[in-house]
């Protein structure tokens, strides 16, 4: 069932909202370079992987309590507009939902 997949996408993605803390740009740096997280064009691998031929129209890294998360406003292939969470450390995709 379709419900089942989204509410949890939906959850999570709502919740990252809530306890997040917006990265600024020398922030982003040194998390980069001290190994917390994967560098952005490696995410975006990570992204085309389960989105093939998404383009990224928006991104903000979130610090989470321990970790960090790239909110990600994307274009799929079909046209499709849709918010992602992202692990900033994994890339793993963490949920997804479409944009209204």
């Amino acid at each position: 069932m379709k419900l089942n997949k989204t509410l949890p996408a939906l959850f999570v993605l709502a919740s990252a909202s809530l306890f997040a803390k917006d990265m600024q740009t020398d922030d982003v740096l040194a998390v980069v370079n001290d190994g917390s997280i994967k560098p952005f064009d490696q995410l975006h691998a990570d992204l085309l992987n389960a989105f093939p031929g998404a383009r990224i129209k928006d991104a903000q890294l979130l610090a989470l309590g321990e970790g960090y998360q790239y909110r990600l406003q994307i274009r799929t292939q079909d046209a499709q507009a849709k918010q992602v969470l992202m692990d900033a450390g994994s890339g793993q995709i963490l949920g997804a939902q479409p944009l209204s």
